[in-house]
């Protein structure tokens, strides 16, 4: 894909920065959340030079994504145990289907016999 340029705003400044063509607009609002935080810290960090102010929004957003990555992996893990535990009843739910397939047969051959032998008891000799 082609290389484009697009302008964006952090911290009341412009910054010209380079994209793949079509991501234009994805780059414009990931700088206006990067801004979100600069502007939070501003507010609580008054004396911050654009340095501080640019590392601690990286920090912060790092931050959530740690959590998140955390919430992620722990959302994995669950999956995983209920995959198994799916994957168990699907076993359990065949051998009882088995088990009863056994039993409809085993009681199938039984009527099948005393059919039989009602047959041959009523039969004339």
């Amino acid at each position: 894909m082609a290389m484009t340029e697009v302008s964006v705003e952090v911290n009341g400044r412009a910054y010209i920065m380079a994209c793949e063509e079509g991501e234009e607009e994805h780059v414009r609002e990931l700088a206006r959340s990067f801004s979100g935080y600069v502007e939070s810290i501003k507010r609580d960090f008054r004396e911050a030079g654009d340095a501080r102010l640019a590392v601690m929004a990286g920090i912060m957003v790092l931050d959530e994504m740690h959590e998140i990555e955390k919430r992620v992996m722990g959302l994995e893990s669950e999956l995983r145990i209920l995959g198994e535990a799916g994957r168990a009843m699907n076993r359990e739910h065949e051998a009882v289907e088995n088990e009863y397939a056994e039993r409809f047969t085993a009681l199938a051959e039984r009527i099948q016999s005393l059919a039989g032998q009602l047959e041959r008891a009523g039969a004339p000799r």
